[in-house]
């Protein structure tokens, strides 16, 4: 889950990790209050999730947002702060959201229309297109195609019609799962190709500067106060000269260490 900033407008994104399925939801602000008003309605029409992963802004990093998830029994994890790609799935449907909504500017003539409007197309488009994770479709993975030309059917025909449907969801669900398990493989090979274990971090390193001018450097001087290898994270001490900061998280992938 995540928001998603376009033209000035603002939607609150979800996605299934498993099926890719994805919905927006226009806001009105970015408060607590209303964060927490689009899940009520994201929760009245889908099937409950078990955990919910977003970043730890503070729209969501909030007592209204986790109460009402506490009080649906599901797990509000946050990814670790600087780093979109531990919520790889809703960035990448970003991207392809962009890239959607630029062909229907140029290709489709509707530079013109309302924004929420032309989300929707785009989302359209996504659900209804080939995943390359999966290879299949969002819509197919989360409703295989179960439409009836006839209502005059006999109990015995529906009965047999809906365990053939019941199979062939299992089968493509397991599927799915395998082809998601190869990505996922895959992937961690190639990213633990230089990886240390456990992670060798200096007491004294440099950590990339996200917000900055031009010419401020691109990295700072820190001191690392504890290693967390289990989250590939470490804590810094915060600077000397802003009396009040706390001790802040930066992901491994942020460090550079000094050279030797």
């Amino acid at each position: 889950m995540d928001v998603f900033t376009f033209q000035k407008n603002k939607f609150l994104t979800l996605i299934d990790t498993f099926s890719k399925f994805a919905l927006t939801y226009h806001l009105k602000s970015v408060q607590a209050i209303e964060i927490a008003n689009k899940i009520i309605k994201f929760l009245s029409n889908y099937p409950t999730p078990r955990l919910i992963v977003t970043d730890n802004g503070p729209e969501f990093d909030n007592n209204v947002v986790r109460d009402l998830l506490a009080t649906r029994k599901i797990d509000l994890h946050f990814s670790s702060p600087h780093h979109p790609a531990s919520n790889g799935p809703v960035e990448r449907f970003h991207s392809t959201l962009i890239d959607h909504l630029n062909i229907l500017n140029v290709k489709l003539g509707t530079k013109t229309d309302a924004l929420p409007q032309k989300i929707h197309l785009a989302v359209l488009a996504y659900n209804n297109s080939t995943h390359s994770a999966t290879g299949h479709t969002p819509l197919d993975i989360l409703y295989p195609n179960s439409t009836f030309r006839d209502a005059e059917f006999n109990q015995t025909f529906m009965t047999h019609y809906l365990d053939d449907q019941r199979k062939k969801h299992q089968v493509l669900h397991e599927m799915i799962n395998k082809s998601l398990m190869t990505h996922k493989t895959r992937t961690i090979e190639k990213l633990n190709t230089l990886r240390e274990e456990p992670p060798c971090v200096p007491e004294v390193a440099y950590a990339k500067v996200h917000s900055r001018a031009k010419d401020i450097p691109k990295y700072k001087r820190i001191q690392i106060n504890e290693n967390n290898p289990s989250t590939s994270t470490v804590t810094i001490q915060p600077d000397a000269h802003k009396p009040g900061r706390k001790f802040m998280k930066v992901h491994l992938e942020n460090i550079k260490r000094p050279h030797v």
